[in-house]
């Protein structure tokens, strides 16, 4: 009986739906489907099936069927098999930085330009793009990539707020603070069980942790020096300093000792809520109890109820009393139509899906969902996320992936406060950054994707080794020699000739 009366709850959902769920974000389409295949990336556990009401209302509003294929952790495989078949789904997400072999597919005419329509049929996407995106996204001045918006300044300090509060410790201002801060966490038992098990700091991957920590930009990105030469940070005196500082550091125990060998262990540590600093995505970390984020942090707030969180931007160094670095593309990657796709309904429908994230209607929807499912409202018109939403709605953002950034960061289903929170740290880590002039270095320098991913294998591996004191501060030296030798001098040449000053 139970399970009847569930079923007559879904199927009075859809009737709604077709009543009119969407009447103030436009008239429903043409009664003819379009079938729409999309490839896309997925990060969580959870992933949105066809028989979701949410899909159905989707496919309802837009008067298209979705067939949506998820390429875990953008595998380059999988991409550089499904190129070669030719078997190319209308629309497919790739990382261009990640995969400067995008570049290649694109001039083997295998993807189509995208700027007139995304003018014509995506007008509220195309005005949210940040040029730094649109220029990652194109070859020879012609755009062909449709960028998935992200914020340019994101990566931050994120410090257990209660564990500060706990110890009487100040939100640190400065690297020295911070250090204070890691000792205190690791050494007076800040979530107070009597057992010295937590860890100061912690972090998923290289990129994400050294970026606010160096304080002069990603030391996986190229800059200009003092005489306008282009430079890699990767190799600069401040990286060496920087690892010396995290040498020390993960020798005194401040550093969980698992991060640098074996990261996939963050995840499990951030859900145990056993870990004092981490360098997130800002999108990572509401202090709210809606979080739309991974289920490791769901988990951590189950753990730790109390759990507190105060984000803080880079900080200053005793080099570095101004903390500069450089903006990212304003997106984390792009999708790529097929040049097969000549359909005009079909090229219609696939920007209005991406345009429809992009508007308000979207927006509403990607953070409410439907209401009796995933939101109620009461008395007085408040909404509230139920249990079975706080669950579905993150699993919904492989549908938002072309969401309004500024929008996201705000996001409906949480409370105002937090909400202002958020957009504070945006502006903080917005004035600490500048725009990165080599965002499209994959697409103009043959020496990038020829040698980029042996160069950062090399670096990846000296940083690691040095951190955790397999090799001394001094093997850096021979580490940046070895990194011109292999085609970083080739790289830098290129880049000099194609970005002079």
């Amino acid at each position: 009986m139970k399970k009847f009366v569930r079923l007559m709850v879904w199927v009075a959902l859809l009737g709604v739906l077709a009543t009119g769920l969407f009447a103030n974000s436009g008239a429903l389409a043409a009664n003819e489907a379009v079938p729409l295949r999309i490839m896309t990336d997925w990060w969580v556990a959870t992933i949105p099936s066809p028989d979701w009401p949410e899909w159905k209302a989707v496919e309802k509003r837009l008067g298209i069927k979705l067939q949506m294929e998820f390429n875990m952790n953008f595998s380059i495989e999988r991409l550089s098999t499904m190129i070669a078949s030719g078997n190319i789904p209308d629309a497919t997400l790739i990382n261009l930085q990640t995969t400067p072999a995008g570049y290649d597919w694109i001039n083997q005419g295998a993807f189509q330009p995208v700027e007139k329509s995304l003018r014509k049929y995506a007008p509220h996407l195309w005005k949210a793009l940040a040029p730094g995106a649109i220029q990652l996204g194109s070859v020879n001045g012609v755009l062909y990539g449709v960028p998935r918006p992200r914020a340019t300044a994101r990566e931050c300090f994120a410090i257990r707020k209660d564990w500060l509060d706990k110890l009487k410790l100040p939100v640190p201002k400065t690297m020295d603070d911070l250090e204070k801060v890691l000792k205190a966490f690791v050494t007076r038992d800040p979530d107070g069980n009597g057992r010295n098990d937590t860890f100061g700091f912690g972090g998923e991957n290289f990129n994400t942790f050294m970026v606010p920590f160096f304080a002069v930009g990603n030391p996986y990105q190229f800059a200009y020096d003092s005489k306008g030469q282009v430079q890699y940070n990767g190799i600069s005196p401040d990286a060496k300093e920087g690892l010396a500082t995290l040498q020390r550091w993960y020798k005194e125990g401040l550093i969980d000792p698992d991060m640098p060998t074996q990261p996939g262990l963050y995840s499990a540590k951030v859900a145990a809520a056993k870990t004092g600093v981490i360098t997130p995505w800002l999108d990572q970390l509401r202090p709210s109890e809606f979080n739309p984020v991974p289920q490791n942090w769901q988990q951590m707030r189950a753990n730790d109820p109390k759990a507190q969180w105060v984000m803080v931007p880079i900080l200053s160094s005793s080099r570095h009393k101004t903390p500069k670095h450089y903006q990212n593309a304003g997106t984390s990657s792009h999708f790529f139509v097929s040049s097969r796709l000549r359909d005009g309904k079909k090229l219609e429908k696939l920007f209005q899906w991406w345009d429809f994230w992009a508007s308000k209607a979207g927006y509403e929807f990607g953070s409410w969902g439907l209401k009796g499912l995933d939101y109620e409202v009461d008395a007085k018109g408040n909404k509230s996320l139920t249990e079975e939403g706080k669950k579905r709605i993150y699993a919904l953002q492989c549908f938002r992936q072309t969401h309004l950034w500024e929008a996201q960061m705000q996001i409906a289903a949480d409370k105002p406060e937090n909400n202002a929170i958020m957009a504070k740290m945006l502006k903080d880590l917005s004035k600490q950054s500048v725009p990165y002039p080599f965002i499209d270095v994959a697409a103009r320098s043959k020496a990038y994707v020829n040698h980029w991913p042996e160069l950062f294998r090399m670096q990846q591996e000296a940083y690691t080794q040095i951190i955790i004191g397999l090799k001394p501060v001094d093997s850096f030296d021979a580490f940046a020699r070895q990194w011109r030798q292999a085609g970083g001098d080739e790289l830098l040449r290129e880049m000099n000739g194609i970005y002079k000053k």
